[in-house]
């Protein structure tokens, strides 16, 4: 089967559709699946688990319009255990069924980082015997699920330091799933540090930086919105959510799991799966509350200020999505590096025109190897980042790269506060010296009064000797 598979991922055509919320990227996809005989396979790590419909903003059956959806809602919430090699696991086999039946696979997301795991060979080392060693912790025991729960972001980041220190420097301290992913790949692996592995593996592969891609015939388009439309349109999708019954739908789900946890004396995990929706964890404050509390000013208060969160969280996951494609693909120019086009989605009025018709031409001229009608965006290979740990303390920040910390040290904000620390230290050290000096002037003033009045005395007996 993995034969078979790697020889279809070598000549078999995949599509990924990648796009912040509210793009059209379901509107999209569907509209493609049913031009070109495809299937559509979820890569949104958030709408692979059961309930939350309208949170995770799943595609209702209208909107899917009888085309094959596959990875959705097939994860119970409570699983804590599901990771993105898991979902891996799950859609490679989902790609090469549909590849098999000659049908074309849309990846639509979603979540970078799951999508890298379809894209990139990253795969764990074979599992080996626990390493036996009194200076690290027990692997099937402190590395647990639930005694990692119990650590902060900063205390599994001094964790990382001791188990894999070449990784622990390229993450930084706020970086708490990636970190706490890395712990696991060193407890699962049997106390292999990632950094090895992947030391290993970009050896044995010839790249410098994730592995070699898997699919080699691969074609992105990436759905982008302006600023302040693609705002606009975040905000009726929040209005929309909420008009859908978001709210009942999060208290729904949070006394049912509640209840759940209670009759299995668990406890939630909120910085884990189907908890980090954007949509739940901004309203966890408000679910908090009892049924009168939130009627209440307060619950007002807090309901309102989530539904600003929401908003946020969806806007700033646009932000980071875009750094993402361009820090990943955009600076990588290797063999089978896909291209990457972008659809401006902007003006809904020229939609057919500027998306669909554009991805139509795309996606026809990929499939027949003919020169695409439109420019991919163009690739800027820059250098290997220089993973460094350095700690600004005037500043009270952490920098991982060294390029950020230069960049830091000649900033204004950096020299703004070196001055201002530097004026209070000035003062502080004045307004100790000024009682030091205050006494030193008392006791030359009494010197100097001493002196005059010996002085005065000599002078008196002078004048009675000569008299």
């Amino acid at each position: 089967m993995a034969t078979v598979g790697n020889f279809r991922y070598t000549t078999s055509p995949l599509i990924i559709i990648l796009g912040a919320t509210a793009v059209g990227k379901t509107k999209l996809s569907v509209y493609l699946s049913k031009r070109f005989n495809g299937e559509i396979v979820n890569a949104d790590s958030m709408q692979i688990y059961d309930g939350l419909d309208i949170a995770t903003a799943k595609p209702t059956l209208e909107e899917r319009d009888n085309v094959p959806h596959h990875l959705f809602s097939y994860i119970n919430p409570l699983d804590r255990s599901h990771t993105v090699i898991d979902y891996r696991n799950d859609a490679l086999p989902v790609i090469d069924s549909i590849l098999s039946r000659s049908h074309l696979p849309f990846i639509v997301g979603g979540t970078n980082y799951y999508i890298e795991s379809l894209l990139f060979h990253l795969n764990p080392p074979d599992p080996v015997e626990p390493v036996q060693n009194e200076q690290l912790p027990s692997l099937a025991e402190d590395l647990s699920d639930e005694n990692l729960s119990k650590l902060t972001s900063v205390q599994l980041h001094e964790l990382l330091s001791k188990i894999d220190k070449p990784t622990s420097v390229r993450k930084h301290p706020n970086e708490e799933r990636k970190i706490r992913r890395a712990i696991e790949f060193y407890r699962d692996s049997g106390g292999i540090p990632l950094s090895e592995a992947l030391k290993k593996q970009h050896a044995e592969s010839g790249f410098s930086y994730r592995g070699s891609f898997r699919f080699h015939r691969c074609c992105l388009l990436w759905l982008t919105c302006q600023k302040d439309e693609l705002e606009r349109r975040i905000n009726e999708r929040v209005k929309s959510m909420l008009d859908r019954g978001l709210i009942r739908e999060l208290e729904q789900f949070h006394e049912e799991y509640n209840r759940t946890c209670a009759e299995a004396d668990e406890s939630f995990d909120y910085t884990r799966g189907v908890f980090q929706a954007i949509g739940f964890k901004e309203f966890h404050d408000y679910l908090l509350l009892s049924e009168s509390e939130r009627k209440s000013e307060h619950g007002k208060k807090v309901f309102a200020n989530g539904i600003e969160r929401l908003k946020v969280s969806t806007r700033q996951y646009s932000k980071y999505q875009e750094k993402w494609l361009r820090m990943r693909l955009l600076q990588r120019v290797e063999e089978h590096s896909p291209d990457v086009y972008e659809l401006d989605t902007t003006d809904l009025t020229c939609w057919e025109e500027n998306v669909e018709q554009r991805a139509e031409a795309i996606i026809e001229a990929f499939l027949k190897n003919e020169t695409i009608p439109f420019p991919a965006l163009p690739k800027t290979p820059i250098e290997e980042p220089v993973y460094e740990q350095n700690t600004c303390t005037t500043c009270d920040r952490v920098f991982h790269l060294k390029s950020q910390w230069l960049l830091h040290l000649k900033s204004k904000q950096h020299k703004r506060v070196v001055r201002s620390t530097e004026r209070k230290t000035f003062r502080r050290k004045l307004d100790n010296a000024i009682p030091s000096l205050l006494t030193t002037l008392d006791t030359l003033q009494a010197r100097k009064i001493s002196e005059n009045e010996k002085e005065s005395d000599s002078s008196e007996k002078d004048e009675e000797s000569e008299s």
